[in-house]
């Protein structure tokens, strides 16, 4: 699993996150400041785990190995959750 060229990630100022530039654009927001500036929030990414971590507490932990594949999944869900899978998935095939 990889980042897009182009990808911008919206963190707080937690070193833990200064190497996602080699990745991408980093726009660190200081929560002691404002809590976000236009689209720069974390909002977005807190909900998302919440529900990633929601979803998968009934398997008691997912192996290291497959956690790509969860959260590859997961985000295919979370970015298509207002659109009817079988007619996603009809014209993504016919469009093949």
């Amino acid at each position: 699993m990889g980042t897009v060229k182009g990808s911008v990630f919206h963190t707080d100022e937690f070193a833990g996150y200064n190497d996602v530039q080699s990745h991408g654009k980093h726009v660190p927001i200081n929560h002691q400041e404002t809590f976000g500036v236009g689209a720069a929030h974390i909002n977005g990414i807190e909900g998302f785990w919440s529900s990633v971590k929601r979803l998968y507490r009934h398997v008691h932990g997912v192996e290291p190995g497959n956690l790509p594949l969860y959260l590859a999944e997961y985000g295919f869900r979370h970015n298509h959750r207002g659109e009817h899978l079988r007619t996603f998935l009809y014209n993504r095939l016919v469009a093949q």
